[in-house]
């Protein structure tokens, strides 16, 4: 199969397991085809794929084969001791490539390990099918600098702001000196391209939001 077309049948795929999750009672054939816009051939073919990737579907009422109705069983997988769904992990591949810029911070390492331990309890064919989504489903953001030599400064800042503690900086607003204060940050926030750091300064007693990428040194302190 080419790549353009595995790809959609990859989309097809998530939406069909979207709608077994949402559907409590099920679906039909004739239902599930005017809901994909799809051929019944395309259907099955797409069906037995679900069923590949570790799925099974329970088959309720009807007398034919089209007007039986398709649904997942309780616990949906054959492995039901994984806690998370298709879409939601779809969410994290599609939350790891917006933090692109931030490959080799906290930010993003993080997020990372998760996935790491999750794709260590994938089955072969699960390691092929979640492998084709990352490289289907990109995100992209604005043009970003590359973080990764300031995960010292986000790491101390992550620490800080979760520990309520102080940090000493040597900072540099624009063409000023720099000057070096104590600092007590609130959060980190990333708005247009930029990463910053907001919170309170004793060196003009004030709240202030600096940007990352000027924060020439960072020392804990421990007064909080």
């Amino acid at each position: 199969m080419r790549r353009k077309e595995r790809g959609r049948q990859l989309l097809r795929i998530l939406k069909l397991i979207k709608l077994f999750e949402h559907s409590r009672y099920g679906l039909t054939i004739n239902e599930l085809c005017r809901e994909m816009t799809v051929t019944r051939r395309t259907l099955y073919r797409d069906l037995e794929m679900v069923e590949d990737a570790g799925y099974r579907f329970v088959k309720d009422g009807g007398g034919g084969g089209f007007s039986k109705k398709w649904r997942f069983p309780p616990g949906m997988r054959k492995a039901p001791d994984k806690p998370y769904t298709e879409s939601e992990l779809l969410s994290l591949y599609f939350c790891m490539n917006l933090l692109q810029p931030f490959r080799g911070t906290p930010l993003r390492d993080g997020l990372e390990s998760v996935l790491a331990k999750i794709e260590a309890t994938f089955t072969e064919e699960e390691r092929q099918y979640f492998g084709d989504l990352v490289f289907t489903h990109v995100a992209k953001m604005t043009p970003s600098k590359d973080y990764r030599r300031h995960a010292a400064t986000v790491s101390a800042l992550s620490r800080a702001c979760l520990e309520h503690k102080k940090v000493e900086v040597t900072y540099r607003a624009g063409d000023d000196q720099a000057k070096t204060y104590a600092f007590s940050p609130y959060c980190i926030a990333y708005y247009g391209g930029e990463l910053y750091t907001i919170g309170w300064s004793d060196h003009r007693s004030v709240v202030r939001t600096l940007r990352v990428d000027r924060i020439k040194t960072i020392k804990p302190l421990t007064s909080k």
